[in-house]
């Protein structure tokens, strides 16, 4: 699991691993952003993936953008993200099979419902045809193994349609 750690910030469990508070997360991506030029007010990008090296492998390729990424293991921990930041979230990339309740067709069909400007990216090694049918109208679907331009070649089309607040 990547580590999010704030002086003081308090951790929730999740799906049997300990996350740090939304609000610990949300105040990572605003560090790192600051430490790189970019402000808090910079459009995000939720990586919600349950491999911890798959997790820090996307977040690397999406750091080189002008996005604030955002990292977390399941779906529930993505929707306390978009709780804060969904608004300013453009982009969301789900690997279908995540830990805990919420798989990331689940996330994705309630992250289209609550906050329909997000562009959703799905990605797996294997998925029922059945569930694939499920997502949202408009969601990517990205079989593994991916390449790392698709994903960049997505979050540049997520931050070019962004609409305006």
């Amino acid at each position: 699991m990547a580590t999010f750690r704030r002086n003081g910030g308090t951790s929730r469990g999740i799906s049997n691993n300990t996350l740090q508070t939304t609000e610990a997360l949300v105040h990572q991506a605003g560090s790192r952003s600051a430490s790189s030029g970019q402000t808090k007010g910079n459009p995000v990008a939720l990586v919600v993936e349950d491999d911890n090296d798959q997790r820090e492998l996307i977040g690397a390729i999406l750091e080189e953008s002008d996005v604030q990424v955002i990292a977390c293991e399941s779906g529930e921990a993505a929707m306390q993200v978009m709780e804060v930041v969904g608004d300013r979230t453009v982009f969301l990339l789900a690997d279908v099979g995540l830990a805990g309740v919420m798989d990331g067709v689940d996330l994705a069909c309630e992250v289209d419902d609550r906050w329909p400007h997000t562009r959703l990216v799905t990605t797996s090694g294997y998925c029922e045809p059945s569930r694939l049918r499920a997502l949202p109208r408009g969601t990517k679907h990205l079989p593994k193994p991916w390449r790392a331009l698709d994903l960049i070649i997505e979050l540049e089309h997520a931050i070019a349609s962004r609409q305006p607040a």
